[in-house]
């Protein structure tokens, strides 16, 4: 993958959501990326091969649509349905490290604005028990 890069360039996730921030006139939080533990990990891998070979990312969820693309800058932009987020190879290195299959919330450096909350994944059977727990 690290020579040739990855060919899934769009992946269906069920957990994925964004929460803009909020501002205040003291103090302003982050937009916040929410990624299920079980796909976090293989996100991680997949941008590698995708960012440091000049290629997009697409992930959809339930509600919305989030592009990682290469750039020369890295930074983001919301539409309506829809987060770009632009990652140099420095910051795509740094943001793939970090998506581990566990529960955190972290920030990656040379993406301001941006916090990264990881949630739990129940995998559940046919009739809905809870069988594992990833995070």
């Amino acid at each position: 993958m690290e020579e040739e890069g990855s060919n899934t360039g769009f992946l269906y996730v069920d957990q994925l959501a964004w929460a803009p921030g909020k501002k205040s006139w003291l103090s302003k939080s982050p937009d916040m990326l929410k990624l299920g533990a079980k796909q976090a990990g293989i996100i991680g891998k997949l941008l590698r091969g995708r960012i440091l070979k000049g290629k997009s990312l697409s992930l959809v969820g339930p509600e919305i649509r989030l592009v990682f693309e290469p750039g020369e800058k890295a930074g983001y932009a919301m539409q309506e349905n829809e987060v770009r987020i632009t990652l140099d190879a420095l910051t795509a290195a740094e943001f793939s490290r970090s998506l581990l299959p566990r529960e955190i919330i972290f920030e990656v450096s040379s993406l301001q604005g941006i916090a990264i909350q990881i949630v739990k994944t129940n995998i559940k059977d046919n009739e809905g028990n809870v069988v594992k727990t990833i995070g």
